[in-house]
């Protein structure tokens, strides 16, 4: 997969802490956006769509998600690792409250909050 997508312009840049996922750079020429290749039996690929789930069904959740990345957006503009351990704390949050039959209290601060 590595040398397919390199032949399409994407550069690989390895599991980015992520075990069970290859992650790979957009290619120069292409819209922005981030690619992730997981073994179909990964325990990556088994969140990544329980979260997927998760957001489809919960209208609530998904709002509070996207509000969530849009301010993160703002505050780490630069700053793409920062950006990632703090959406993953409220991934985290939400994927445990589900599979202990709870719902999780979401609150999202406003942007203006977040300096």
């Amino acid at each position: 997969m590595i040398e397919r997508l390199g032949r399409l312009g994407y550069d690989h840049e390895g599991d980015l802490g992520v075990p069970g996922r290859d992650a790979f750079a957009a290619a120069p020429a292409s819209p922005p956006h981030h690619l992730y290749v997981c073994p179909v039996d990964s325990p990556a690929l088994t969140r990544h769509l329980a979260l997927r789930d998760l957001l489809r069904a919960d209208p609530g959740a998904a709002a509070a998600y996207a509000g969530l990345k849009r301010s993160l957006a703002v505050r780490f503009r630069h700053d793409r690792v920062a950006y990632t351990d703090a959406k993953t704390a409220f991934i985290d949050a939400l994927l445990t409250s589900r599979r202990q039959g709870t719902t999780l209290s979401i609150r999202i601060a406003s942007d203006s909050n977040l300096s």
